[in-house]
């Protein structure tokens, strides 16, 4: 069982990268190089709203890619994709209209789908002849939901994350002068040396 546990782990990690790499790189290639252009071609301002959109469907992406590592057939990759979506924070609702707004919290897209997974594998084998029926309403409702809860909380942790990664990299001289130091330390008092 926990050979099994490690190799799905791995699976969600590797999709869930996988996905990063389909919905942002784009974005990262030609973004800025749109953006300098845009004044005198039109199209690339359509490139830009592309690799935008291609951005914004991140949790899609990462669902998607989970699923196939996981040989999920189309129901349970549909549901798992659909849960990922409702709670990556990639949209608002105003005034009553869905608008997708950035890529979404990855450790939150991640933490969704790890737990959608993990229901479409406990329920499908009990739902039977009704899995195309219920499997993605519960799976949306239940692990999306869970997945929006925690989204304020995921944010909070990524942010800080972010910030302290920030802050060191203000510091990156003396950080990485600090850990050299401490790594060829412990080097020398290694008994692999001695």
């Amino acid at each position: 069982m926990r050979k099994d546990f490690k190799e799905n782990l791995l699976n969600i990690l590797n999709g869930v990268s996988t996905g990063v790499v389909i919905a942002l790189v784009p974005g990262a290639l030609v973004n800025e190089l749109m953006k300098n252009i845009a004044h005198s071609w039109s199209g690339a301002q359509n490139i830009l709203t592309m690799t935008s959109l291609m951005g914004s469907l991140l949790a899609v992406f990462a669902g998607l890619c989970v699923s196939y590592l996981l040989k999920f057939n189309l129901i349970q990759s549909g549901s798992i994709t659909a849960a990922a979506m409702i709670a990556s924070g990639a949209f608002q609702v105003k005034n009553g209209q869905i608008i997708l707004s950035g890529s979404g919290d990855v450790i939150n897209i991640a933490l969704t789908i790890f737990f959608a997974a993990f229901l479409v594998k406990f329920l499908t084998p009990k739902l039977g002849s009704y899995t195309v029926l219920l499997l993605p309403l519960i799976v949306a409702v239940v692990a999306g939901g869970v997945g929006q809860f925690m989204l304020p909380y995921t944010k909070m942790v990524t942010g800080a994350v972010g910030q302290t990664i920030g802050t060191l990299t203000n510091f990156q001289p003396l950080v990485m002068g600090m850990l050299m130091g401490i790594a060829f330390a412990a080097l020398i008092v290694s008994p692999i040396l001695q």
